[in-house]
């Protein structure tokens, strides 16, 4: 009996548990389900309010002026990019052509100093560091500045048109003063204002256009952009570096100079802020929380934009791009002292400034090829193709750098030599922003973050490349390949060969190092981009025609 009792009561437990076995799985499916209910209802309200994003931006482009014949009109029927919403294939060309004016205007200040510093150095005594001094400040102003007009302009508290006016017209003010300095102090307060107001342009610019271009039409836009930003670089170091050591009206031709570029930046400003028409945006939201930690709707607003940028930090290849780009921007940082050395050779200032600035001539025709090729990249060979575009431009620049400040000896090559190896590298070396960074950036960013984004991008790059490009060219040239600040005039009249050996060799050094780097960390987003696409595409609810023409590429 006592056996049998046993077993019942065995028998009672088996049957206990399994009841609450089968009870524990009925929950864990009902909270699945529910689970999923949820998420489909949270991406049937994204898909909603891309819709009437992505109409309200068609809307506003067909109530603008009828464009003339040789306008591409807007399209609000083709596919949507990353974000997954419809959207114009690229604004008119009235519009685009606003954008190129503010890029010029900003190529155009970026040369300026480059151009005359070989003759501040005698006009004002300063000395090589001194230079990379004036050089740093504005760049570092300029690149930490940058998320904080993006963030302006993201959360609509400025409108973009007022930004490109406080942007443009402020920085020509100060270029205006920067013209009547005469010491070296006035100048570096200056410069971090025009740096802090030029800091408006590019990222606000930049943002505009992936909001009213569909994806496979940015490479092009952006390309243009570039093309334009180089246009001005070229003719400000076309004109400015031999005018520079001139007098004009009893003037310094340096100073002339900066009183132009500033009066035609002040004109750019008021007719952008006049012409330029703003697409209808949906109110500021936090799009792109779901990748960043919490919500926090009682923080300040700016604990929540950092947070909502540190949560982009997740993706792989916002990584990858934020490093390539940093040691890419050494190398740009660096190259401010190319002139200078093709004076320090013995070079005339006129055909100095020629060399540079058909380096800069072709450097924005092969930006603008690049951003042809990477579209038509993309298509061909998926999300490798524009990774492919810029390892490919990397690797063909180096070299030529190389050869144009080290390889060939100070005094020893033509000008025809140098004149080649830099329209060489403007059209075969700078490609990757165009064809693949920008693009890239644009797809895995949320629509309502781009911006922002673009903007502490630059700004991460900028400042280490601004802090490892120019004074390092510096201290190099000077503690390790004997660089020397004594006899101004001598070199100026017949050229200093250990000085101009010297500025080359720690030029070629800074250029030729970083751009290695990045090119092998391209070698990455062959791995993460398209996994990062498809996360970003599934986390927004974009599509999940996307997220399966993302697996299909793979």
């Amino acid at each position: 009996m006592a056996s049998e009792g046993r077993s019942d009561v065995q028998v009672a437990g088996h049957e206990s548990r399994e009841l609450d076995f089968e009870v524990a799985e009925a929950s864990r499916q009902l909270e699945l389900e529910a689970a999923d209910a949820i998420d489909d209802e949270n991406r049937s309200r994204v898909e909603s309010n891309e819709e009437v994003v992505s109409e309200n931006v068609a809307v506003e482009f067909k109530r603008s002026p009828a464009p003339s014949s040789g306008d591409n009109v807007p399209d609000s029927s083709g596919e949507g990019g990353a974000d997954g919403a419809a959207a114009p294939m690229r604004p008119p060309r009235s519009q685009e052509a606003l954008l190129w004016m503010l890029s010029a205007i900003e190529g155009a200040d970026n040369s300026l100093l480059p151009c005359s510093m070989f003759v501040l150095r005698e006009d004002l005594g300063l000395t090589l560091n001194d230079l990379a001094t004036l050089n740093l400040v504005q760049s570092l102003l300029q690149t930490l500045s940058a998320p904080l007009w993006a963030f302006l302009a993201d959360r609509h508290l400025l409108r973009r048109r007022t930004i490109f006016l406080l942007g443009a017209a402020g920085q020509g003010v100060i270029t205006v003063l920067l013209a009547l300095v005469t010491s070296w102090y006035p100048m570096i307060a200056l410069r971090a204002l025009n740096g802090l107001l030029l800091a408006s342009l590019k990222p606000v610019a930049m943002g505009f256009v992936a909001d009213v271009t569909a994806p496979e039409h940015r490479g092009k836009i952006y390309g243009g952009l570039n093309l334009s930003t180089f246009t001005g670089m070229l003719l400000t170091t076309l004109v400015t570096t031999p005018v520079s050591t001139a007098s004009v009206g009893g003037f310094h031709g340096w100073r002339v100079m900066f009183a132009i570029v500033g009066v035609l930046s002040i004109i750019t400003g008021c007719l952008v802020w006049a012409f330029i028409q703003e697409p209808t945006r949906a109110p500021a939201s936090d799009e792109g929380q779901a990748l960043a930690p919490g919500g926090g709707g009682g923080r300040s607003a700016a604990l929540r934009e950092v947070r909502r940028v540190c949560g982009f930090f997740k993706l792989p290849t916002f990584n990858v791009l934020i490093l390539q780009g940093i040691f890419g921007s050494i190398g740009m940082s660096a190259s401010a002292f190319a002139t200078m050395y093709y004076q320090y050779m013995g070079v005339s200032s006129s055909w100095a400034g020629i060399i540079s600035a058909c380096g800069l001539g072709f450097v924005g025709v092969g930006i603008m090829i690049g951003g042809h090729v990477g579209d038509a990249m993309a298509k061909r060979c998926g999300h490798h193709g524009r990774v492919l575009v810029a390892e490919l431009s990397l690797f063909v620049g180096v070299p030529l750098k190389f050869l144009c400040f080290w390889g060939i000896p100070p005094f020893e090559g033509s000008i025809a030599w140098y004149l080649v190896l830099n329209s060489l590298h403007g059209l075969l070396a700078t490609w990757c922003v165009a064809a693949a960074k920008l693009p890239l950036l644009s797809e895995i960013v949320p629509p309502g973050c781009r911006s922002t984004i673009m903007a502490w991008d630059s700004a991460i790059e900028g400042s280490w490349g601004t802090l490892l490009g120019g004074p390092l060219v510096a201290v190099l040239a000077q503690s390790l390949f004997g660089f020397t600040e004594s006899d101004l005039k001598d070199q100026q009249s017949a050229g200093h060969v250990e000085n101009a050996r010297a500025l080359g060799q720690a030029t070629a050094v800074m250029i030729c190092g970083p751009a290695l780097v990045s090119a092998m960390c391209w070698f990455l987003l062959h791995w993460s981009y398209p996994r990062d696409l498809r996360r970003v595409a599934m986390k927004f609810g974009a599509a999940p025609s996307l997220a399966k023409t993302v697996s299909a590429k793979l």
